[in-house]
């Protein structure tokens, strides 16, 4: 009886740990059973990118990038990654689920201890959220910094006396939300909570607060912004070159939208279906969850709505009204606040019932709900899961690899027939190919580099060309009837020792 008494004192302080340690260690299982791969498309860039600063060759490499070379909050992280790990398909996305880690461990801090459980659960059937801890995208990244970020404003009124805790609360929420701002600029979303909060804090003539938090935090976002406004200037020529990258791409993009009936539809209806569609019945909990918050937790409905509001009637440019496309990573800021409310929701629910049926049921009907919310959003996830595919990308290129490493001495013309199986080829080689080999697109194949070479490895995956508006010269390739050293699927990888004969795939090419 002793024994289990000390266990107990033991155990109960630290139960509310038990949903954070389930959730992570969840998290960390789903990551690891994903096919990680290298996404031909914008995370590619972004880990290109990423090597260019852990090689210290960005500035060198580009000196005018674009916006996405440079969100800085994205591709600093990574290359701290490459250069710890190095550049694989895993440490690329190693980044997004320090990022969804970081949203659950908020959203398990925020809640109240006995709601932690169905909210930890609420996060990890979320498939837009889980989605973003496996590729890079910015959009997560920037999430889990302006949760930093909120998360420092709403503790505010902890303690408000105290200048150093205020001090270190206005440093550390400005930063993190300085952060997101240069993972991508959707973060700016969470300025409108930051107004807010000031706005209540001088109406309630909170004066400690104003001093001691507001008045730091303004001084520290414009002193970060002036450096920013400086580092631009000095770097790229131009201060505002990041402002001017995106109104450049205004009406270009392929989501673009051009016409009034497109975007009646995308302001209505369309982004509607697309939330239900996303997040499903977590929405059913999570809209009368909002309004249920208690008074320390509102700001985390206010926070919710502002980004549903934003994502939803927002524009992407100054100069034109485009709003964002319906991709479920453009409301990632969202879904952590649908997270908060919809785990509020079932805790509610579960005290209500409690109290009016009786009160030693209480725990038992805290799991129950939770049980229920895994019932009915787990589908979802089995879902997704179920679409998941495994490529033979890698081991096409793991051949690749052993075949150049064991004849250092032969110089390789690594050819392939689409421009983005090229690009994979690139990361699969860490950006970085040995000195023995000339990566090359067929389409601008010539003599002089088949000159220079002993030896050719072709490199066929038309899956890669569905996206490029360079042309795919499979059938070009698998007409000269080379000997193939893999096959599977759609995948193919030829040898040719006789350069003699590419000949003939450049007359096909003209």
């Amino acid at each position: 009886m002793a024994i289990w008494q000390r266990a107990k004192q033991v155990i109960e302080p630290r139960a509310h740990l038990l949903p954070l340690l389930f959730g992570v260690a969840w998290l960390v299982v789903y990551w690891l059973r994903f096919p990680h791969n290298y996404t031909i498309s914008d995370p590619w860039l972004y880990a290109y990118h990423a090597h260019l600063v852990a090689a210290g060759t960005f500035f060198k490499t580009l000196s005018v990038p674009n916006v996405f070379a440079q969100r800085f909050g994205v591709l600093l992280p990574v290359a701290l990654v490459y250069a710890l790990f190095g550049v694989t398909p895993e440490t690329t996305a190693l980044v997004p689920l320090l990022a969804g880690l970081t949203i659950l461990f908020v959203i398990w801090r925020v809640l109240p201890k006995a709601a932690a459980l169905p909210g930890v659960i609420c996060t990890l059937t979320c498939v837009p959220f889980l989605r973003g801890t496996t590729e890079l995208f910015p959009d997560l990244i920037a999430s889990a910094l302006m949760m930093i970020s909120v998360l420092m404003l709403s503790r505010r009124l902890d303690a408000p006396d105290s200048r150093s805790a205020q001090l270190l609360r206005a440093g550390i929420g400005v930063l993190a939300w300085f952060a997101a701002v240069l993972a991508k600029e959707t973060a700016c979303w969470a300025l409108p909570v930051w107004a807010g909060a000031l706005l209540v804090d001088a109406w309630r003539r909170r004066g400690p607060v104003l001093k001691w938090f507001h008045a730091p935090a303004l001084l520290f976002g414009g002193l970060l912004s002036l450096g920013y406004l400086w580092f631009c200037a000095h770097f790229f020529g131009d201060a505002l070159s990041r402002l001017h990258g995106i109104e450049e791409l205004t009406g270009r993009h392929t989501w673009a939208i051009h016409k009034p009936a497109q975007l009646a539809t995308r302001l209505t209806s369309g982004a509607a279906h697309f939330f239900w569609d996303e997040y499903g019945l977590l929405l059913v909990a999570a809209v009368p969850g909002l309004l249920l918050l208690r008074d320390k937790l509102r700001i985390w409905a206010f926070y919710t709505a502002t980004t549903v509001l934003c994502y939803w009637f927002g524009s992407t440019s100054l100069s034109s009204y485009q709003p964002l496309p319906t991709s479920w990573r453009m409301t990632l800021p969202c879904a952590p606040g649908f997270c908060i409310a919809a785990g509020y929701s079932f805790y509610w629910v579960a005290c209500r019932v409690g109290r009016w049926l009786w009160a030693p049921l209480y725990p038992l009907l805290l799991v129950s709900t939770s049980a229920l919310a895994v019932l009915i959003m787990g589908p979802k996830v089995i879902a997704e899961q179920r679409t998941w595919r495994i490529f033979p990308d890698l081991d096409a290129m793991a051949l690749v690899k052993r075949e150049i490493q064991s004849h250092p001495a032969v110089h390789y013309l690594l050819i392939s027939a689409e421009q983005r199986t090229g690009e994979f080829a690139a990361a699969y080689f860490g950006f970085s190919p040995p000195a023995n080999v000339t990566l090359v697109y067929v389409g601008v194949l010539d003599a002089e580099l088949l000159a220079r070479a002993d030896a050719a490895l072709l490199i066929v995956d038309p899956r890669h060309a569905r996206h490029d508006r360079n042309l795919s010269y499979a059938p070009q390739v698998r007409a000269l009837r080379l000997p193939p050293l893999f096959h599977r699927g759609n995948v193919w990888v030829f040898k040719a020792d006789d350069l003699a004969r590419l000949g003939a795939l450049r007359a096909r090419r003209q």
